[in-house]
């Protein structure tokens, strides 16, 4: 739980601030497997850290809750991005980078994606039902890491 926490507001305050380089470097640091093994994989292929917590339940939609309320609990989260509006923006910014992490990675694997069963999501796309003030925040702060944006894309 900790580190799903951890994640998601070093990501957050990455994007927030301009620094998506921050947020490419958490996505690949690589953390043991959940699965027992000694393996290690990069954090955005961890389903554990990046939105089914096994404290919540495995269950994305209720990590995604959690999140969201999390500056009602924290009021010191208001002061790091204004508001909680602001704090969402830049949670959905994190998240949508982390899914784009994501589907680079597959191209580049070559993946077969024309059938379902062939991929597995591993960073939940919940931020995209957070409402259009929301996503056009969002999209602003994607913009402003543009730079890195585009790097993950052509890699």
């Amino acid at each position: 739980m900790v580190a799903f926490t951890y994640q998601a507001l070093l990501g957050s305050v990455a994007m927030q601030t301009g620094q998506a380089d921050i947020a490419r470097r958490l996505a690949y640091v690589e953390v043991p497997e959940y699965s027992g093994s000694r393996a290690f994989a990069p954090l955005f292929q961890s389903t554990q850290i990046t939105g089914w917590p096994e404290s919540l339940n495995h269950t994305c939609t209720l990590a995604w809750a959690f999140l969201l309320q999390l500056p009602e609990n924290w009021p010191w989260l208001n002061e790091i991005f204004g508001d909680a509006e602001h704090y969402k923006a830049a949670l959905c910014a994190y998240y949508a980078f982390l899914n784009v992490i994501e589907f680079a990675n597959v191209a580049e694997q070559d993946t077969d994606l024309s059938t379902p069963q062939m991929f597995r999501v591993m960073v939940p796309v919940s931020f995209t039902v957070m409402g259009e003030t929301v996503f056009r925040r969002a999209t602003r702060i994607l913009e402003d890491n543009r730079k890195v944006f585009s790097d993950v894309w052509n890699v």
